[in-house]
């Protein structure tokens, strides 16, 4: 648990014009494995900046998503995923839902030359998505948009896929071993320790006697006269 994989994040490959990008942190929550699956919950968040460039409609600036929680899940015989397209073997299809012509592919090892890079993965697996014409699949127009790759060696999932967005793997920290630039997730998913800084001060600290307790939020005017009622419904106190 507490494990992180950050990405970052690009305009997909069919988009006209590359008006957005950033970052996107995963932390995985809880770790459940049972008799034939293996269960992850995790939480999720975005960080997208939008430019001004010419044919860029949006206003630009630099939005943080709200937290998102969803879960994972694998078949511990098949390897499969309802969220992924994992588990297929090479040259393997499997029906896309919702398309009565598309098939999903399994590509097997895409043996590469490695680099030395922690973020680089000798034997990445790949899947891409392939349409039926006539008596044959072959990929579409979408053939560099619709496809996922996994890492065989790092043990982090997903190191490209798209959404939206496309998603490149750009950093991971799994128990104590840390790769890529944290520096560019730190805003993401704070902790509660991060959350708890954001929304007090308390100085002097540590205090030998008393402190103040100062709220980012100022606490609202009382309903009642009693100082004291005040200080202990806003937590404050010296």
């Amino acid at each position: 648990m507490g494990d992180e994989v950050g990405y970052q994040l690009t305009a997909p490959l069919l988009a006209t014009l590359p008006c957005e990008s950033g970052y996107r942190l995963r932390r995985i929550g809880t770790r459940q494995l049972t008799a034939d699956s293996l269960l992850l919950t995790y939480k999720e968040q975005d960080q997208v900046t939008t430019t001004a460039a010419p044919g860029c409609f949006s206003t630009p600036g630099t939005v943080m998503s709200t937290i998102r929680q969803d879960r994972w899940a694998f078949s511990l015989r098949t390897g499969a995923s309802p969220q992924w397209i994992m588990g297929l073997l090479a040259g393997e299809y499997r029906a896309v839902p919702g398309k009565a012509s598309a098939l999903f592919m399994g590509r097997g090892y895409d043996l590469q030359k490695g680099s030395g890079l922690c973020l680089n993965d000798l034997k990445p697996f790949t899947f891409s998505q392939v349409y039926g014409a006539s008596r044959q699949y072959l990929p579409g127009i979408d053939y560099l948009a619709v496809n996922q790759t996994f890492s065989a060696l790092l043990g982090v999932g997903p190191t490209y896929f798209t959404d939206y967005y496309a998603n490149y793997l750009a950093y991971y920290c799994r128990g104590a071993t840390s790769c890529g630039q944290p520096l560019y997730f730190a805003g993401l998913l704070p902790s509660r320790a991060a959350k708890a800084a954001a929304a007090a001060t308390l100085a002097p600290n540590p205090a030998a006697e008393a402190a103040t307790l100062t709220l980012a939020t100022p606490c609202p005017a009382p309903r009642w006269p009693s100082p004291m009622r005040r200080a202990a419904a806003c937590g404050a106190s010296r």
